[in-house]
Parts: C-alpha cells; structure tokens; sequence
C-alpha cells in the first residue's frame, strides 16, 4: 500500500474506508469511529420487518465472525454459483 497517499500529506483530514471491519484500515489510523445502525417500526408491518432484519443481521454477523461457519458458508455459495445456470 502507497503510504504517501496517506491523509495529512495530500491534505485530508478524514478519509472514509467504506464498509467493513478490515485490519488493513487500522494501519492508516490510530483512530477508530464506530457506527452502529438503528431501525425503529411505526406500523405492525413495520415491526414485521424489523424483526426479519434485525434476525438476518443477527446471523449474518454470526456467520461473519465464526472462521468455520465463514469457510462453509462461502464454500456453499460458490457450490450454489456453479450449479445455478448461466
């Protein structure tokens, strides 16, 4: 990685790295902001929906974060992209 692009040299306060927890952002900074998402229902359809991605966010960091259930869950969807028709 080109270090003389980093922030202070080329002018920039703040540089945003987009989404995702990836140790290489650590190295271009000693600081790190944490967002957190908030999702709020007004109707009981709203809720309905909140639940479902509040559960898929759930399990989607799950797999994340679990080193086994990442392998399988990456070796299953390249097995899906082989099988589905092009």
């Amino acid at each position: 990685m080109d270090r003389s692009l980093s922030g202070p040299s080329i002018g920039f306060a703040r540089f945003d790295f987009t989404v995702g927890d990836e140790p290489y952002k650590r190295d271009w900074s000693d600081t790190e902001l944490r967002l957190h998402d908030y999702l709020a229902a007004v109707t009981s359809r709203g809720a309905a929906v909140v639940a479902l991605t509040a559960a898929y966010r759930r399990t989607k960091r799950v797999i994340k974060q679990s080193p086994t259930l990442w392998r399988a869950f990456s070796k299953a969807r390249v097995l899906a992209g082989s099988l589905s028709p092009r």
